[in-house]
Protein backbone atom coordinates (compact mmCIF):
# COMPACT_ATOMS: atom_id res chain seq x y z
CA UNK A 1 0.00 0.00 0.00
CA UNK A 2 2.99 2.64 0.64
CA UNK A 3 4.66 1.54 -2.62
CA UNK A 4 1.33 2.88 -4.65
CA UNK A 5 0.93 5.83 -1.99
CA UNK A 6 4.30 6.79 -2.79
CA UNK A 7 4.08 5.94 -6.40
CA UNK A 8 0.80 8.28 -6.79
CA UNK A 9 1.91 11.36 -4.53
CA UNK A 10 5.31 11.58 -6.22
CA UNK A 11 4.36 11.42 -9.57
CA UNK A 12 1.58 14.23 -9.22
CA UNK A 13 3.88 16.86 -8.73
CA UNK A 14 5.59 16.80 -12.10
CA UNK A 15 5.58 20.38 -13.55
CA UNK A 16 4.62 20.68 -17.52
CA UNK A 17 8.06 22.41 -18.12
CA UNK A 18 10.71 21.28 -15.62
CA UNK A 19 13.62 23.05 -14.32
CA UNK A 20 16.90 22.23 -16.87
CA UNK A 21 19.25 22.73 -14.00
CA UNK A 22 17.23 19.85 -11.45
CA UNK A 23 18.49 16.22 -12.17
CA UNK A 24 16.84 15.14 -8.88
CA UNK A 25 12.93 15.14 -7.99
CA UNK A 26 9.84 13.16 -6.51
CA UNK A 27 8.76 12.91 -10.16
CA UNK A 28 12.34 11.15 -10.98
CA UNK A 29 12.52 8.99 -7.80
CA UNK A 30 8.93 8.29 -7.54
CA UNK A 31 8.95 4.81 -9.23
CA UNK A 32 11.81 3.27 -8.06
CA UNK A 33 11.03 3.93 -4.61
CA UNK A 34 7.32 2.89 -4.92
CA UNK A 35 8.87 -0.30 -6.77
CA UNK A 36 11.31 -1.04 -3.63
CA UNK A 37 8.16 -0.71 -1.36
CA UNK A 38 6.05 -2.97 -3.38
CA UNK A 39 9.12 -5.57 -3.77
CA UNK A 40 9.61 -5.21 0.10
CA UNK A 41 6.17 -6.08 0.58
CA UNK A 42 6.82 -9.36 -1.20
CA UNK A 43 9.41 -10.27 0.83
CA UNK A 44 7.61 -9.44 3.84
CA UNK A 45 4.74 -11.81 2.51
CA UNK A 46 6.95 -14.80 1.82
CA UNK A 47 8.59 -14.36 5.10
CA UNK A 48 5.48 -14.48 6.70
CA UNK A 49 5.01 -17.78 5.18
CA UNK A 50 7.90 -19.34 6.05
CA UNK A 51 7.15 -18.04 9.71
CA UNK A 52 3.53 -19.94 9.55
CA UNK A 53 5.24 -23.53 8.60
CA UNK A 54 7.81 -23.13 11.05
CA UNK A 55 5.17 -22.27 13.87
CA UNK A 56 3.12 -24.95 12.30
CA UNK A 57 5.68 -27.22 12.61
CA UNK A 58 6.83 -26.36 16.08
CA UNK A 59 3.15 -26.62 17.14
CA UNK A 60 2.93 -30.31 15.87
CA UNK A 61 6.29 -31.34 18.01
CA UNK A 62 4.48 -29.67 20.79
CA UNK A 63 6.93 -26.42 20.96
CA UNK A 64 6.32 -22.77 19.85
CA UNK A 65 9.11 -20.16 18.31
CA UNK A 66 8.76 -17.18 20.46
CA UNK A 67 11.07 -15.05 17.83
CA UNK A 68 13.40 -16.31 15.43
CA UNK A 69 15.24 -14.81 12.38
CA UNK A 70 12.30 -13.67 10.21
CA UNK A 71 11.24 -11.22 13.04
CA UNK A 72 14.90 -9.89 12.63
CA UNK A 73 14.81 -9.62 9.21
CA UNK A 74 11.66 -7.96 8.84
CA UNK A 75 12.79 -5.51 11.55
CA UNK A 76 16.14 -4.51 10.20
CA UNK A 77 14.53 -3.87 6.10
CA UNK A 78 11.99 -1.76 7.24
CA UNK A 79 13.81 0.21 9.16
CA UNK A 80 16.38 0.47 6.62
CA UNK A 81 13.90 1.80 3.84
CA UNK A 82 12.58 3.97 6.26
CA UNK A 83 16.10 5.66 6.54
CA UNK A 84 16.56 5.58 3.03
CA UNK A 85 13.50 7.69 2.50
CA UNK A 86 14.09 10.09 4.88
CA UNK A 87 17.52 10.30 3.69
CA UNK A 88 16.27 11.03 -0.20
CA UNK A 89 13.25 13.34 1.16
CA UNK A 90 15.88 15.34 2.78
CA UNK A 91 18.34 15.52 -0.10
CA UNK A 92 15.65 16.15 -2.73
CA UNK A 93 14.21 18.70 -0.61
CA UNK A 94 17.81 20.50 -0.37
CA UNK A 95 18.20 20.08 -4.14
CA UNK A 96 14.85 21.45 -4.79
CA UNK A 97 15.62 24.50 -2.66
CA UNK A 98 18.79 25.14 -4.62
Amino acid sequence: MSGILIAQLWRLQHTIVPDPGTTMGYYLLGIPLAETCISTGIVVAILGAIRFWRQQNALLRGKIHAGGWEIHVIGIGVMCILVSVFILLIFVDAELER
